[in-house]
């Protein structure tokens, strides 16, 4: 059985940059990977965002934001940075081998 990858958007405040990657990677990609937004200080979602990406045919009305500490026991594939801070200020998810940061 083949396992699906996780990818976890990380920003600060998780109300736009994370959840609009978060809507485009499971827009694209369907159910061959799971998507996840956090952020360390969570916020509602932006309904700017939930605007624009209506506007590329892409629904974010279900997405929430998440706090990062209540995803500190699950285990990520990939592990993506959405700012310069994001990186310095989250901790490190020791069995993720991929970090990528994308300022």
């Amino acid at each position: 059985m083949k396992s699906v990858p996780k990818v976890l958007f990380l920003s600060k405040g998780n109300a736009c940059r994370s959840e609009m990657a978060e809507g485009f990677l499971r827009h694209f990609a369907g159910d061959q990977v799971i998507a996840v937004g956090a952020g360390t200080e969570s916020g509602p979602l932006s309904p700017i965002l939930v605007e624009v990406m209506r506007e590329v045919g892409i629904d974010t009305t279900q997405q929430q934001p998440r706090e990062l500490a209540s995803l500190f026991h699950e285990t990520f594939r990939y592990v993506v940075a959405m700012c310069d801070s994001s990186k310095e200020r989250f901790p490190v998810f020791p069995f993720t081998p991929n970090w990528l940061g994308w300022e």
